[in-house]
């Protein structure tokens, strides 16, 4: 079992492990908290550079239409 959640600021993960395959009554739970401000760096990057791009191949199309 895992899953999760988040609010504004952060991102909640957990997990459970088994030690054991035959009983699943015993297990551990890992949690882990991660701030989204660092999850999502990369994706900002991405989504900057990729306007960047598809605004310069506009400018370049319409300069090679109206020419």
């Amino acid at each position: 079992d895992d899953g999760i959640f988040e609010d504004e600021n952060n991102i909640y993960t957990y997990k459970k492990i088994y030690p054991s395959k035959f009983d699943n009554t015993s297990y551990w739970t890992i949690y882990t908290v991660t701030d989204k401000k660092f999850a999502f760096k990369d994706l900002e990057n991405f989504k900057f550079s990729f306007i960047s791009i598809v605004l310069l191949v506009l400018l370049i199309v319409l300069f090679l239409l109206l020419k």
